[in-house]
């Protein structure tokens, strides 16, 4: 696979992907990574995926995420999301 990336001129780009992969920021919760954690619970509900979507929302609690500084919008999401999880329990 090595000689197969060389010849292809990629091996740079899989060192920058590795980077990144292996870099603990790229696993750090920061407040604005709440966001994307509820839309990937909603996607998740949408889906039929209660208990994805809940594990998400989970997290979310348990991190303890300072959810003060996400967008109205996005804590009316959470809201609706929380709402409709336990409308499945």
């Amino acid at each position: 696979m090595d000689r197969d990336l060389g010849r292809r001129g990629r091996t740079e780009w899989v060192s920058e992907e590795m980077d990144v992969l292996t870099s603990p920021n790229t696993y750090k919760l920061e407040p604005e990574n709440a966001t994307w954690r509820i839309s990937l619970a909603q996607y998740l509900l949408e889906s039929g995926d209660v208990h994805a979507a809940s594990k998400v929302i989970e997290g979310i609690d348990t991190e303890r995420l300072d959810l003060r500084v996400i967008k109205p919008d996005t804590k009316a999401r959470l809201d609706a999301i929380r709402k409709q999880l336990r409308a499945n329990n």
